[in-house]
């Protein structure tokens, strides 16, 4: 799936300042310290600081509305703060525009960064750059729009990323640090928990993780659903293609006499092939229609688990519907083959 960021080699650094000892500012200033001392660490590209890495955040939306748009263009969108380096750590798409720099701390209107999504809300197919945008941050403070970015899943991989707005870090209260590191730079974390401890011994020991391990967390439990779904779906068909070849069988062994006759009488063993084949067909269409109709009932149940796909997508079930028709046309078949094998004199002398 496309997460809107390159998740690879990424380092979320978790810290948590004493709130009695730091104020905004000087937060801003430990996370924009810490993310310089992990950027000259070897093995590390780049770092940069933020409030909350992609699928970790907290929904902390802002009411926006386009200026001079009256409530014809509005939207709810998510807020995070970030600095000048966040977005090309996490590889983001700038669309267009420019990104964050240092002056824009101070700079008035506060300048933004607004999502794909949030540009089309707004702005529709017109360019968002330089255009305001009306807040209930502050006060209802006046942002300026100065770039549009591609969205990036904020809130998990099941959340759809929604519209987003990106302010400069000191608006916030920064607590990560993202930092992109080399193919094979090694375990950092005794690394980066010595920066902490040279920038502030009072500073509790961050916590490192990489993005890949918060991203293989979230799929955890959906991923073991799936499994045991669909170990449980195997079973099930083994145990259908098992029954299916027993009862055609068992009605090849209960016809022997019948296909003896018909034999004697002139058949071909492909004419007793179709013949068994097509009772087997028969019997596999019904099942089919009956499965599919249990199918669309019981796929409701499932769509907390579903991804990108419907719970009625005829295209998935079109795909499973012809493999199990194919599982029991192939289990039809092999018993089929031992009806075109009866010898006709030992047919008609098992009467």
């Amino acid at each position: 799936m496309d997460l809107g960021f390159d998740r690879g080699h990424v380092l979320t650094i978790a810290t948590s300042l004493p709130y009695k000892r730091y104020d905004v500012a000087r937060e801003v200033e430990f996370q924009r310290r810490l993310a310089a001392e992990v950027r000259r660490m070897p093995g590390v590209t780049d770092a940069g600081a933020a409030d909350h890495p992609p699928l970790e955040a907290v929904l902390f939306p802002y009411q926006l509305r386009a200026e001079g748009s009256g409530d014809a263009r509005n939207c709810q969108a998510m807020a995070r703060d970030v600095d000048s380096s966040y977005r090309r750590v996490l590889r983001i798409p700038l669309l267009a525009g420019r990104d964050f720099e240092p002056a824009d701390d101070t700079r008035t209107p506060i300048p933004a960064l607004i999502g794909r999504t949030t540009a089309r809300l707004l702005f529709g197919s017109e360019d968002p750059a330089g255009k305001h945008l009306l807040t209930n941050y502050r006060r209802r403070a006046i942002l300026e729009v100065i770039g549009v970015v591609g969205d990036a899943h904020q809130l998990g991989v099941a959340t759809e990323p929604g519209a987003q707005l990106y302010l400069p870090l000191v608006y916030g209260h920064p607590s990560y640090v993202v930092a992109r590191t080399v193919s094979g730079s090694g375990d950092l974390s005794v690394a980066i928990r010595a920066a902490v401890r040279v920038l502030d011994p009072e500073v509790p020991a961050p916590r490192v993780t990489s993005m890949d391990a918060s991203f293989s967390r979230e799929v955890a439990t959906p991923r073991f659903y799936t499994f045991l779904l669909s170990a449980f779906a195997a079973v099930g068909l083994i145990l259908a293609a098992i029954g299916i070849y027993g009862v055609m069988s068992y009605t090849v062994v209960r016809r022997t006499h019948e296909f003896g006759i018909r034999m004697a009488l002139g058949a071909e063993p492909g004419d007793i092939l179709r013949l068994v084949l097509g009772a087997g067909t028969r019997l596999a269409g019904v099942g089919a229609m009956v499965g599919l109709a249990g199918a669309f009932a019981a796929t409701r149940l499932l769509s907390a688990l579903l991804y990108g796909v419907r719970p009625s997508d005829p295209v998935t079930l079109g795909c499973v519907l012809t493999l199990l028709v194919g599982v029991a046309l192939l289990a039809c078949y092999l018993a089929a083959r031992r009806a075109t094998k009866v010898d006709p004199i030992i047919a008609l002398r098992t009467e």
